[in-house]
């Protein structure tokens, strides 16, 4: 739901009013050009008690850093939440007033502010934010369970887990900035990133030698069938990685399959034997 505040309401005032009818809920918008030019960051706030809490370190940015508060009396659940400085400090980066919220952030588009239940999450949350709004919501205690995982095997984040880009999905946000695809586990990171050279590829693709390397760095062979140099190129198909994989090439390895064929259709019987009456 998109809102915007009026001239006899603030955001955080009718944030409260969203929040009693819908429950638990956040506010997505953005932190507007922090840098000179046509810039924006992507803000999602979780609002509690008299606080707003921005997944993003407004100190970073002088327009920003004057609302910028540490909580006292810090809530129970966020003590008990953060276990590291590292968590703590991701936290209350972003923290100011929730009086500020209107000083700081701005509708994504031109009717305001989007208001969203806590379940409504993950959906709405700009990928490279994944980390940090999971950080400050579970220090908060909101239920996040199943809203945050990776975009290849679905394995759930947990709260503070480095997460894992590929560059092939990085793409411009019609400003200065750069939006990354939506974000993965490591393992399924390592299966598309060659760690010799570091070119992403298809999972196939990558670990095709016994040293690990992928289709662009692997060593070149020759075919024990043709005599011909094995090579193999980035859009290399599966076919042809499974044949390297055997020490020959897609070309050898149709001729030993032909002749395969060839010698089950010479030696194989041409009549079925004849049923004993």
């Amino acid at each position: 739901m998109k809102m915007e505040a009026t001239m006899e309401k603030t955001v955080a005032q009718e944030f409260a009013e969203f929040e009693k009818e819908n429950g638990p809920s956040f506010i997505y918008g953005h932190i507007n050009s922090p840098y000179d030019g046509c810039f924006f960051l992507n803000g999602i706030t979780f609002v509690s008690g008299d606080y707003a809490y921005v997944a993003a370190d407004l100190n970073r940015y002088s327009r920003y850093k004057r609302y910028v508060v540490t909580p006292p009396n810090k809530p129970a659940t966020i003590q008990h939440h953060c276990r590291s400085i590292q968590k703590m400090e991701e936290l209350t980066a972003g923290c100011i007033k929730a009086e500020d919220i209107d000083n700081v952030l701005s509708g994504p588009r031109s009717d305001g502010l989007e208001f969203h239940p806590i379940s409504e999450l993950g959906k709405n949350t700009p990928y490279a934010l994944f980390k940090q709004v999971n950080i400050i919501a579970t220090a908060l205690g909101y239920d996040t369970k199943g809203q945050f995982g990776c975009a290849s095997c679905g394995l759930a984040f947990e709260a503070g887990e480095d997460l894992f880009y590929l560059e092939s999905e990085f793409k411009g946000n019609g400003g200065i900035g750069i939006e990354v695809g939506a974000p993965v586990c490591q393992e399924c990171y390592s299966d598309r990133v060659c760690a010799y050279c570091g070119n992403e590829c298809e999972p196939y693709q990558n670990g095709v030698d016994e040293d690990g390397r992928c289709v662009c760095c692997a060593e070149k062979k020759v075919c024990p069938v043709t005599g011909e140099e094995i090579s193999l190129e980035w859009d290399s198909s599966e076919e042809a990685v499974a044949a390297y994989r055997e020490g020959i090439s897609e070309d050898g390895l149709k001729a030993i399959e032909y002749a395969k064929d060839y010698e089950d259709k010479a030696t194989g019987s041409l009549f079925k034997k004849a049923k004993k009456s």
